[in-house]
């Protein structure tokens, strides 16, 4: 995003991992704004995650998103709240510990699988009915 020089965090996070109990690990992750690690542990109500960053020169810090389809969402980091700037929650240079909560609500049963099966099912049909109406005399 232009001149942004944060590592933006979570923006893609699929419904299908963020049911409770499921963990995702990243270790070592090189990136252009430096090296990232941490394990985020996903609860019924939100996610704890541990985080480690050895920033490069100039970096500007972390952006924290949240999936769309979340509401209430609130950010703690190092156990301070975070305000939320635009459409992401700026975490500083050091910080450790990150905890996201959210209202409760179901998670919409959406995955990458089931927007391909969708695509494919709808595209067929459109291409069916395409054909019948060229078939016509």
């Amino acid at each position: 995003e232009g001149d942004d020089r944060r590592l933006h965090l979570l923006g893609g996070l699929s419904p299908a991992w963020m049911a409770p109990g499921k963990k995702i690990e990243i270790r070592g992750a090189p990136t252009e704004l430096g090296a990232l690690s941490f394990a985020a542990s996903m609860r019924k109500d939100g996610i704890d995650m541990g985080l480690e960053f050895a920033p490069n020169a100039g970096c500007q810090g972390l952006a924290l998103h949240a999936p769309p389809f979340l509401d209430g969402v609130s950010v703690k980091a190092d156990s301070k709240a975070v305000k939320k700037a635009g459409a992401s929650w700026p975490l500083a240079n050091g910080t450790r510990r990150v905890e996201i909560r959210w209202r409760e609500k179901p998670l919409p049963d959406i995955s990458f699988d089931r927007v391909v099966e969708s695509y494919i099912h709808d595209h067929g049909r459109r291409a069916r009915e395409t054909q019948h109406k060229d078939s016509r005399p």
